[in-house]
């Protein structure tokens, strides 16, 4: 079975997902949500100094999906900041 990763389910506020570690690859990071409501999601890495960086170009404000590559042993979180309507967002390898 393949590494899926589920940053939120039915989040309807701002927050911060779990940190996962990734097993290298492209990924497909999908998200969907009731209602944005300005809300955004946005990828974050673990840099070299141990503090999140966002990843270029990973933001989402409507329903849809983005490909991100991710190194082996890549430490990535989710943000979501605003107040969507039950928006879930996982990842999953390509």
């Amino acid at each position: 079975m393949s590494q899926r990763n589920q940053f939120f389910t039915n989040q309807s506020a701002g927050a911060t997902s779990a940190t996962f570690q990734f097993a290298g690859s492209t990924w497909i990071l999908s998200a969907e949500a009731s209602s944005w409501g300005g809300a955004s999601l946005k990828l974050q890495a673990k840099g070299p100094n141990g503090t999140f960086i966002d990843i270029a170009g990973a933001v989402l404000t409507a329903n849809g999906f983005f490909e991100f590559d991710a190194a082996r042993g890549s430490e990535i979180q989710a943000v979501i900041t605003g107040t969507p309507t039950g928006l879930y967002a996982i990842a999953v390898p390509i």
